[in-house]
């Protein structure tokens, strides 16, 4: 099975943002797991830049709430 490996994949597909979400949040549980069972280079350094994608988008969120508070 092909699973997105980026927020971009996710992000271009046309489909609801409920639905993006749930593929994101499917795709950095696969990441996370896939190295844990199995801790290669390749592994870990795809599911930390998965998170760190992540992390970004949730920063982003976090900065423009703010914005919206002091609006």
């Amino acid at each position: 099975k092909n699973e997105p490996t980026s927020t971009n994949e996710i992000n271009s597909q046309n489909i609801s943002a409920t639905e993006q979400l749930k593929l994101l949040n499917q795709a950095v549980n696969e990441s996370k797991a896939r190295a844990i069972i199995s801790p290669t280079i390749e592994n870990l350094k795809n599911y930390l830049v998965m998170q760190q994608q992540v992390t970004n988008q949730a920063q982003t969120f976090a900065d423009v709430w703010k914005k919206v508070l002091l609006y």
